[in-house]
């Protein structure tokens, strides 16, 4: 490839993925903002802002960091071969970003059941985000995306969900019926302990599989976390 049409395409590029990032970031704004006004006692907008200004600065000091010490993502060769070009993009940029956000998130109650309940989510998110780390870098220590062997990682991840489950069922925040449509529910009693130990492995598994194929999940991401936030 010819350098000016080398050079052509990454801005090409880099405007696709301002134009990407700037859809996103209304969808997800606009959102949080209609939530805030129309759902009782919503408050999203205000620590969403905060938490990305303050990510925006954060990972503006630390992605030339992972660049420098070569952290860089490995694409799973089974994923599509246009998705080959985005081998070496800084990976384990969730360290950057994700305690900030579990920070910001906790201080948006700080007395009562919901504190508790955000410190409780903030741990299991926090403790997948160690276990995701645990994978990366073993990925970048071998230079390819394999990472830690599927019974290690699966093992971490059924403690770290079982203890946070446990917890909830403590302290009362969850029950085992399922509220089903038309005002119906299904009583799943204890099979609600597998279900939901179930829920976290797929959800963070599909999640890897997803960075492993394509090496950019934010897109994936930031849709569904909307939807949950909400």
């Amino acid at each position: 490839m010819k350098l000016p049409t080398k050079k052509l395409k990454i801005q090409s590029d880099l405007l696709q993925g301002k134009v990407s990032a700037g859809v996103l970031a209304f969808i997800v704004f606009t959102a949080s903002f209609i939530s805030d006004r129309f759902l009782p006692n919503s408050l999203l907008s205000l620590p969403l802002i905060i938490a990305a200004l303050i990510s925006a600065i954060v990972t503006q000091w630390g992605i030339p960091k992972l660049v420098a010490l070569h952290i860089n993502q490995s694409i799973r060769e089974e994923g599509p071969q246009s998705h080959q070009q985005k081998s070496g993009t800084p990976t384990m940029g969730g360290l950057l970003i994700i305690p900030i956000g579990v920070i910001i998130g906790s201080l948006i109650s700080v007395q009562g059941d919901s504190s508790e309940q955000l410190l409780a989510l903030g741990f299991i998110t926090l403790t997948y985000m160690i276990i995701g780390g645990l994978d990366d870098w073993r990925s970048i220590s071998l230079n390819k995306n394999t990472g830690l062997s599927p019974s290690k990682k699966m093992l971490l991840q059924s403690i770290a969900a079982s203890l946070f489950i446990a917890f909830a069922a403590w302290k009362n925040w969850i029950s085992s019926n399922i509220a089903m449509p038309f005002d119906s529910s299904i009583d799943l009693g204890l099979l609600i302990w597998p279900l939901a130990i179930f829920v976290f492995l797929a959800e963070s598994n599909s999640t890897n599989l997803t960075d492993g194929l394509d090496g950019l999940v934010s897109g994936c991401s930031v849709l569904v976390f909307t939807g949950l936030a909400i």
